[in-house]
């Protein structure tokens, strides 16, 4: 048996107005995808469940100044910032997860794998690193993997 699933996401936000005006917002991709499964097979007296799921998103900016060095150049920063990246181009995340189900048993066995290429994305910039001049990146989560074991009663 199988579902699948998906979303799309379409986020056109702008400032209107100011010096920002035409902008894209701060951390808004325009678009973002999600496409997620539910693959079960009755086998060995129980279900395995093969879960994937993958997520795409598209350009976005990490400061409503869009990287632009007109807007860079504000008055009363204690240091005048470095140009470096504003922004992160669009990248996709893959996670995989399989599980065991006893039939009619109160446990699961699970074995999963989240950013399964090892994808590397940052999650933000910063939001200090244009009043000190320097990049304060938060970088996305590596490839990580594991089991686990869960009990119900």
């Amino acid at each position: 048996m199988a579902d699948i699933y998906a979303t799309y996401t379409y986020t056109h936000g702008r400032y209107d107005n100011g010096i920002l005006q035409g902008n894209q917002f701060r951390l808004t991709p325009e678009h973002v995808v999600t496409i997620n499964a539910s693959l079960r097979h009755h086998a060995l007296g129980g279900v395995f469940d093969l879960i994937p799921n993958f997520r795409y998103s598209s350009k976005e900016f990490f400061n409503a100044d869009n990287g632009n060095p007109a807007i860079l150049k504000g008055e009363g920063l204690l240091v005048q910032p470095l140009q470096f990246n504003q922004y992160q181009n669009g990248y996709g995340v893959a996670d995989l997860r399989l599980s065991y189900t006893r039939d009619n048993a109160h446990w699961k066995l699970e074995a999963f794998v989240t950013n399964l290429t090892d994808t590397k994305f940052l999650k933000d910039d910063g939001n200090t690193g244009l009043d000190l001049g320097l990049p304060t990146v938060i970088a996305g989560e590596p490839r990580f993997y594991g089991l686990s074991f869960t009990i119900r009663h």
